[in-house]
């Protein structure tokens, strides 16, 4: 009759949610199921591929230029550096560093998926 999820959410049969609120009639009823001696479905446990994707967007959520095309971009001025300068040291650029860092992460997290 109830299942609950990684949130500790409680899901009816039906997919409505119930908030874990006192006053709220479907909690009561909730409780009340529990203390007949019932038991709510456990929540699944994740995936290696849901968990590796929820790494992903944590580490894209946490860096300032999660947006793609901003990366693209820094792609594009890595390659202008190294045409016009190979010998520049690219890790010595503001910025250029951090987003070689986060696209590694991701990249090795993706290889997870495979």
């Amino acid at each position: 009759m109830y299942t609950l999820t990684n949130t500790t959410i409680i899901l009816r049969d039906d997919g409505a949610c119930i908030p874990a609120d006192p006053a709220n009639t479907d909690y009561q009823t909730y409780q009340a199921w529990l203390a007949a001696g019932n038991t709510p479905t456990p929540a699944p446990v994740p995936t290696t591929a849901q968990q590796t994707l929820a790494q992903i967007i944590a580490i894209e959520q946490a860096t300032p230029f999660t947006h793609r095309h901003l990366r693209d971009i820094t792609d594009l001025m890595v390659q202008a550096i190294k045409t016009a300068n190979p010998a520049v040291d690219l890790t010595q650029i503001p910025g250029i560093a951090a987003v070689a860092q986060v696209e590694a992460q991701i990249a090795a997290l993706r290889s997870n998926l495979k």
